[in-house]
């Protein structure tokens, strides 16, 4: 990614939401960064009962500004 502005699109509630989010932005060629989700496991009681660390906060993609606006209409077009 250029040094762009990034933008927060998409806050999982799981790990299995994380993973179909993931899915749509690279069916659709959209480019993503992800914060949180290598340290879902490494504090405190990992992800027990809330689908997310509590200390680290949920797993979160962000886009450059650019996409933002299309990476928010597929995946608010996928909620359940």
């Amino acid at each position: 990614m250029e040094n762009q502005e990034l933008v927060l699109v998409y806050t999982a509630n799981s790990y299995s939401d994380y993973l179909l989010a993931v899915s749509l932005l690279e069916e659709e060629n959209i480019p993503f960064l992800v914060k949180n989700e290598g340290v879902q496991s490494l504090f405190g009681l990992g992800v027990v009962g809330t689908g997310f660390n509590p200390v680290t906060g949920p797993i979160e993609l962000h886009v450059q500004g650019e996409d933002a606006e299309r990476a928010v209409e597929i995946l608010s077009s996928h909620e359940d």
